[in-house]
């Protein structure tokens, strides 16, 4: 094999710039999202299959605590509304940054 037609490693900075390196973080990302949402489906799924062959648990049980833990649901709530506050943030720092620079 030549250098012609050998293969690089890595793309040259030309093949990098433009819309055809933009796309391809695009489609990478995309992709790595995708996988994630199929991994969870099938965590779901599972879920689902194990839950319907469980005993249901009772419904009216006093706490152990004289106090009420938050329910999962409010906890999962608190903690991605606080993820959605930190990435605005983030977004505005950034957009804020590139103004700056003049980018």
């Amino acid at each position: 094999m030549n250098a012609s037609t050998q293969s690089k490693p890595f793309p040259s900075f030309e093949e990098l710039s433009g819309p055809s390196f933009l796309e391809a973080v695009t489609h990478a990302g995309n992709s790595v999202l995708q996988s994630i949402a199929d991994s969870q489906q099938q965590i779901l799924a599972t879920l689902k299959t194990v839950a319907e062959h469980m005993p249901k648990a009772p419904e009216n049980v006093a706490p152990a605590v004289p106090f009420a833990y938050p329910t999962a649901r409010e906890l999962v709530e608190a903690n991605f509304d606080f993820a959605d506050r930190f990435l605005a943030g983030q977004k505005a720092f950034a957009q804020k940054y590139l103004a700056l620079v003049g980018s």
